[in-house]
């Protein structure tokens, strides 16, 4: 490839990254529907018509790639988990992803909010940890509908994000790992 085009790439590369972290902090700090390419811009040192650019003129498209960073940063997380033991590889996936909301629970009520509307539209939506879940169970001679227990950890997730009550935290908590315990038996 001619140097000037790595170069281009690289340049470009590099500043899409960078609006999408900005994009994360403003869904950390405020709700989604401040997420613009105009408050993106005042946040970045990218003008408006870069960002226009980099996503097509299209919000969908700032949206699609801040999940994809999200659904990246989770599978990081939970790819380096032992997975030799399905059953707990599944149990610290989950648990891992709790730790995130935790860390992260306006982000993350944001991007529920954001995957929620994409999926009204021709966004293909996939779950985070279907394929990693799926390569751990191999091993076993049991069919698990991942599905099922993302759905299920799923309504439990938006509970926990937006309870300010530790105690009521708890409760969802140990409510979905009951739940999800008689799913992976």
């Amino acid at each position: 490839m001619d140097k000037r085009k790595t170069v281009g790439s690289n340049k470009y590369n590099t500043a899409h990254k960078e609006m999408i972290v900005k994009a994360n902090q403003i869904l950390a700090t405020s709700n989604f529907l401040d997420l613009t390419f105009q408050k993106l811009s005042k946040n970045s040192n990218y003008s408006k018509t870069t960002i226009y650019f980099h996503f097509d003129s299209n919000i969908f498209f700032l949206y699609q790639d801040v999940l994809n960073s999200f659904r990246n940063e989770i599978y990081s997380i939970v790819s380096k988990l032992n997975n030799e033991n399905p059953r707990n590889f599944i149990l610290e996936t989950y648990k891992k992803i709790f730790e995130y909301i935790d860390l992260n629970p306006n982000l993350y009520k944001n991007l529920f909010l954001i995957a929620l509307i994409i999926s009204g539209t021709n966004y293909k939506t996939n779950d985070l940890v279907t394929p990693l879940l799926k390569a751990a169970t191999l091993k076993i001679n049991k069919k698990l509908d991942f599905q099922e227990h993302w759905s299920l950890f799923t309504a439990h997730s938006i509970q926990y994000a937006t309870s300010n009550d530790l105690n009521e935290k708890k409760r969802i908590k140990d409510a979905f790992y009951r739940s999800l315990d008689s799913i992976i038996k």
